[in-house]
């Protein structure tokens, strides 16, 4: 119930979950906190990200809890990520807002490849399909221990260098965690059945 914004899901509330990253709550105590600050520290920042979780009217007490910690501990604080509500929040404690991105966010039910617009994606749909790629959507608790690990060594492979996967405010940086069971995974397969590209979805 944390991750709900006045009644409707916070799209970037869910990673807030990230294991890398501590909370801050507004009461100081997760047992009978109302709202709540995500962060992690890098260097000598504290970088929040996202909209505080909770409830909005106790967002000014978790972000006072957060400075408090912030200041007790010398470091600068830092948000990224957050919403219009959770920047106007961040702004009355005397941040500066910066937009720097906007989400897109689809109706499903009137989507359509149709139309003058959409020519060139219809084009690239078409030439993939008649090279054979496929396309899996499932859940993510559909998947098994060696169907993550087929992922993460592909991942790994695609960058080169074997490290990590990258993200923090918009990324959960993991495949396979039990927490995740409800997130959906997108992968696209070639012709000859290997994974070519894959997308997780909070």
């Amino acid at each position: 119930t944390l991750l709900r914004q006045h009644g409707q899901l916070d799209s970037l509330g869910y990673f807030a979950t990230r294991r890398d990253k501590a909370v801050v709550w507004d009461t100081g105590s997760p047992q009978d906190a109302r709202a709540g600050v995500s962060y992690r520290v890098v260097g000598s920042v504290a970088l929040a990200s996202g909209n505080p979780i909770g409830d909005p009217t106790r967002w000014t007490a978790a972000i006072e809890q957060f400075r408090s910690r912030v200041r007790e501990n010398g470091w600068s604080m830092a948000v990224m990520g957050a919403g219009e509500a959770g920047a106007q929040s961040y702004a009355h404690v005397g941040l500066d807002a910066f937009e720097i991105g906007d989400e897109a966010i689809l109706d499903m039910t009137a989507f359509s490849l149709e139309g003058r617009a959409l020519k060139d994606v219809r084009q690239a749909v078409a030439r993939i399909e008649r090279r054979g790629y496929t396309v899996r959507v499932l859940r993510h608790s559909a998947l098994a221990p060696a169907d993550f690990q087929a992922l993460q060594d592909a991942a790994a492979a695609w960058r080169g260098d074997g490290g990590e996967e990258r993200g923090f405010s918009m990324a959960l940086g993991r495949l396979g965690d039990p927490l995740d069971g409800q997130c959906v995974l997108v992968a696209a397969y070639d012709g000859e059945g290997a994974v070519r590209g894959f997308l997780s979805f909070v």
